[in-house]
């Protein structure tokens, strides 16, 4: 019996070294689930703070931690207010951490829900922010980096807000904003032309 991909997931499923749980056919709630029952870490008493919507986002931001990308966090207030000045609709982002614990540093208890996620929202573009980030796409990550890690599906590495301190804070921002406006500019002309 043939497996139930087709080639192109097979590339992705293999280069992601995905999990054979990953690979059943689940919906977003079920992963969503999965991820608020989880028990890879040693505390069932973690705190779950992401509410992953927007899952028909053509965006994904993936932060290191929930606090990267969460608005109420001070890096994810940053976050939005860079984003939203580079004029991106945070409607259209999907947003996500390698953790999924305020408390969990332990990235590779999580990847696999990442995985999960990542073949279910099937973004366009993923926004890495922060170098565990990148390292999960790319063993020798560097900023600026803009690779396929999917037959549609590309990655550009940048800083994780938490980069943004003095005193590269300005020229960290200033990297992040150009990377925002380039990337608005991109939806803005894919969307023009779909019209």
């Amino acid at each position: 019996m043939g497996s139930p991909y087709d080639f192109e997931d097979q590339i992705f499923i293999n280069e992601l070294k995905v999990p054979e749980i990953c690979l059943r056919d689940f919906s977003h709630d079920q992963v969503l689930l999965s991820i608020t029952h989880c028990q890879s870490c040693s505390s069932v008493k973690l705190t779950k703070p992401l509410t992953l919507h927007n899952v028909e986002a053509s965006i994904m931001f993936i932060g290191e931690r929930p606090d990267d990308v969460l608005f109420d966090s001070p890096q994810g207030k940053k976050l939005a207010n860079l984003l939203v000045a580079a004029g991106l609709d945070l409607n259209d982002i999907y947003f996500t951490a390698m953790t999924k614990c305020r408390e969990s540093n332990s990235f590779a208890r999580c990847q696999h829900h990442l995985t999960a996620e990542i073949m279910i929202v099937r973004p366009k573009l993923i926004v890495c922010l922060g170098y565990n980030v990148c390292k999960f796409f790319h063993s020798d990550p560097h900023v600026g980096h803009y690779i396929q890690v999917y037959p549609n599906v590309h990655a550009l590495f940048t800083y994780s807000l938490m980069d943004a301190v003095a005193p590269h804070e300005s020229s960290v921002l200033q990297v992040l904003q150009d990377q925002f406006k380039h990337i608005a500019s991109v939806i803005k002309n894919f969307k023009q032309q779909s019209a």
